[in-house]
């Protein structure tokens, strides 16, 4: 799963509902683009509703940013801890199952943590706010806000 949202309940009826139109069981790991809470925010409450060994990655950089208004206004780690990020590497190749790859490609400027992706085999940037896959099915789900929360 790429990003989770801001955490509002209605996503996880969404995300479980797609999920089930796509015959997808499981979420094994979850991509976090960058530390807002638009993109982070939902992270515990897909824990809690899937699984505890869902694996959260996320590009650790040197400095912290300071905290804004808005997207930037809740610190990231009082979200979910900084020990529990496995950490993303610029470059990295992301295995989503035998036929798919991610090359994960450190991206900073709108936050210093920023990453897009790049699916190999589609020769295709991945840059959107909600993007779901699930390690074992062959699919994407591709929510946007509006379907999401509207």
């Amino acid at each position: 799963m790429i990003d989770t949202g801001e955490g509002k309940p209605e996503y996880l009826t969404k995300l479980v509902e797609g999920m089930k139109l796509c015959g997808c069981e499981r979420i094994s790991d979850i991509i976090v683009t960058h530390w807002h809470i638009d993109h982070l925010g939902g992270v515990p409450s897909v824990i809690d509703r899937f699984d505890h060994e869902i694996r959260v990655h996320k590009y650790m950089p040197e400095r912290k940013e300071k905290l804004f208004g808005g997207e930037g206004s809740t610190d990231p780690y009082s979200i979910w801890p900084e020990d529990k990020f496995v950490p993303l590497k610029d470059g990295q190749i992301f295995r989503i199952d035998e036929d798919n790859t991610l090359r994960i490609i450190h991206t900073p400027g709108h936050a210093n943590d920023h990453v897009t992706l790049f699916h190999e085999e589609e020769k295709a940037i991945v840059r959107l706010n909600l993007f779901s896959f699930n390690l074992f099915c062959r699919f994407f789900i591709v929510f946007s806000y509006k379907t999401v929360y509207g």
